[in-house]
C-alpha cells in the first residue's frame, strides 16, 4: 500500500532530497559555529570574555531551535538531528550551569 502511495503522489524522486540537503548543510554550518563557540569559551579567562562568548553560544543554540520550532518546515528532520548533537547538548549544559549574573 505505501508503495503505491509513493507511486501514485510521485514521492519518489530527488526534487524532495534538495530541501533535506539544504537543512543538513545549513544544521551543519550552525553545529560547526556552535563547536567553535565552545572551544573558545574554554580559552576564555575573565568574567567579560566568558560572558560575551556564553551571548554567542546562546545566539548559536536560537539559531538551531529556530531550525525545530514547529512551524517550520522540516522541524521534525532537524529536530532529530540537533536533538542528538553533542554541541548542542553541551552548550545546553553550559548555558544552564552559568550564573545569571553572566547574562545580565
Amino acid at each position: 500500500m505505501g508503495a503505491k502511495i509513493i507511486e501514485v503522489c510521485g514521492l519518489k524522486g530527488t526534487r524532495l532530497y534538495r530541501p533535506y540537503f539544504e537543512l543538513l548543510v545549513q544544521f551543519f554550518q550552525y553545529e560547526d559555529d556552535l563547536s567553535v563557540a565552545l572551544e573558545e569559551y574554554s580559552f576564555k579567562s575573565t568574567v567579560i570574555t566568558k560572558r560575551n562568548q556564553l551571548l554567542r553560544i546562546i545566539e548559536s543554540i536560537e539559531r538551531l531551535q529556530w531550525l525545530m520550532d514547529k512551524k517550520s518546515k522540516y522541524s521534525f528532520f532537524c529536530s532529530s538531528f540537533i536533538l542528538s548533537s553533542k554541541s548542542y547538548q553541551a552548550a545546553k549544559e553550559l548555558i544552564s550551569s552559568s550564573s545569571e549574573d553572566w547574562l545580565t
